[in-house]
């Protein structure tokens, strides 16, 4: 805001470089996520910068949040959506927790909790692919988290059009028990049916993905990417059988 001042008070082109300077300043405070509307956030640190969207780090108080922001245009609309998503799923156990959202003039800006020891569910299963793949009792823990936080958006009548590991950030403790929590709600849909959603797929992917340490491809043949753990006897039949239900309905 004391940008604004600064440029009421110039008044014409009497003080050209100080203008200039000005706007200089602006610039790069847009650059690095700064927003007016963003009123007692102190911008820390960038953290990702991808196509359609930037994450950073900002301090509002004494703590330190994230700030998702979409420049206005095309994609603005996904953001809304994942908005909406949140505020439906307010207060839904392990779903990230949004705080505010802005809308100004350049982009749209989600806040959401902060969560600094969270390791992104894709590099932690790299990270313990050994201790995770072929581990049933390790997969079940995971698996039994994500279904539980999906169940308790679908009773919300929130559903989501697909999820990845890339949706999920995790926590561990001391005791290496893992929490996860559903950061990205961009695929939710406020609808009154799980018909299309996608979901059981999703999870069905997710699952392959634990037990073989890779993605599943949906264009090769199923029944060559299942073979590999069908004959595994370290995983039980009922798991078998319950990813060929998710894989080929």
């Amino acid at each position: 805001m004391k940008i604004v001042l600064k440029l009421s008070k110039l008044g014409g082109a009497s003080n050209k470089r100080a203008f200039e300077q000005l706007v200089r300043e602006l610039k790069m405070r847009v650059t690095c996520g700064y927003s007016f509307l963003l009123d007692g956030y102190k911008f820390k640190q960038a953290l990702t910068k991808a196509k359609h969207s930037s994450l950073y780090l900002y301090t509002y108080k004494n703590d330190i949040v994230e700030v998702k922001k979409v420049p206005k245009g095309d994609y603005e609309q996904e953001l809304e959506q994942e908005i909406a998503a949140l505020r439906k799923s307010e207060g839904c156990k392990n779903v990230i927790e949004m705080i505010s959202a802005f809308d100004d003039e350049l982009s749209l800006s989600l806040v959401r909790r902060h969560i600094p020891q969270a390791t992104p569910l894709p590099q932690y299963l790299n990270l313990n692919r050994i201790h995770i793949q072929h581990n049933e009792g390790r997969i079940k823990r995971i698996m039994e988290q994500i279904l539980e936080i999906l169940k308790n958006l679908n009773e919300r009548g929130l559903y989501l059009r697909r999820v990845s590991p890339s949706d999920f950030k995790c926590v561990t403790d001391a005791y290496s028990k893992v929490t996860l929590y559903l950061y990205d709600l961009s695929h939710g849909e406020l609808t009154k049916s799980e018909e299309g959603c996608g979901e059981l797929l999703s999870v069905g992917t997710i699952l392959f993905q634990l037990l073989t340490g890779k993605p599943f491809n949906k264009t090769l043949n199923l029944q060559l990417q299942l073979n590999p753990i069908m004959t595994l006897d370290s995983i039980s039949q009922k798991c078998k059988q319950f990813l060929g239900l998710l894989l080929d309905p």
